[in-house]
């Protein structure tokens, strides 16, 4: 595990600066610290590391760079991918289709129309999507989201990345626990800190 200032690239901490942000993080004084402690410190990096990477990109600019194309649509295929087997059902695809439905004021879909997009896109007749299949139904989103302004974008993809952010963050918690008892102690603190 590489410490936080490892991985937003921003300078390593003091050591005083270290202690001081033990002391304002620990809310109940008892010189360790909870996930439930933590957690919003983590959300406020990763806040912050997207922020300081983001800028307005246009749908051209994200298919475009293939490598940034490939992580955003994995990603997403991976949160629509409930059962976790690489291929997306109709339940899934509706799950989808409805929270970007909902998040652009769209009317929600109908079981018949999920059913024609999934039977449209599934290219080997498997019944599913893989992640091949998805790829040009998920640029067909990006479409429609790219009319939406800057704001109601983000909104959007947040809403869709906020499944697993929590799941990282508990990721994240639980690997700097070195002894594994559900806190970081001033000496874990440090070492994820430093």
């Amino acid at each position: 595990m590489c410490s936080v200032s490892e991985a937003f690239k921003m300078p390593k901490p003091k050591r005083r600066e270290v202690k001081a942000a033990l002391n304002d993080i620990d809310d109940n004084r008892d010189g360790k610290l909870s996930f439930e402690e933590l957690k919003p410190v983590i959300l406020q990096f990763v806040k912050a590391m997207v922020n300081r990477e983001e800028k307005e990109e246009t749908l051209e600019d994200i298919i475009q760079n293939k490598e940034k194309f490939e992580r955003i649509v994995s990603t997403i295929f991976k949160q629509v991918d409930k059962s976790g087997t690489g291929k997306i059902g109709s339940a899934d695809l509706k799950s989808f289709m409805m929270k970007v439905s909902q998040q652009i004021g769209y009317a929600l879909p109908t079981d018949k129309q999920v059913e024609c997009k999934l039977k449209k896109l599934d290219l080997n007749k498997d019944g599913t999507l893989n992640l091949e299949e998805f790829k040009p139904y998920f640029i067909q989103v990006m479409k429609k989201l790219d009319g939406l302004d800057h704001l109601k974008k983000r909104v959007l993809y947040n809403n869709l990345a906020i499944e697993n952010l929590d799941q990282t963050v508990q990721k994240v918690f639980e690997e700097a626990d070195k002894d594994g008892n559900g806190f970081l102690d001033k000496k874990e603190f440090k070492a994820f800190m430093l």
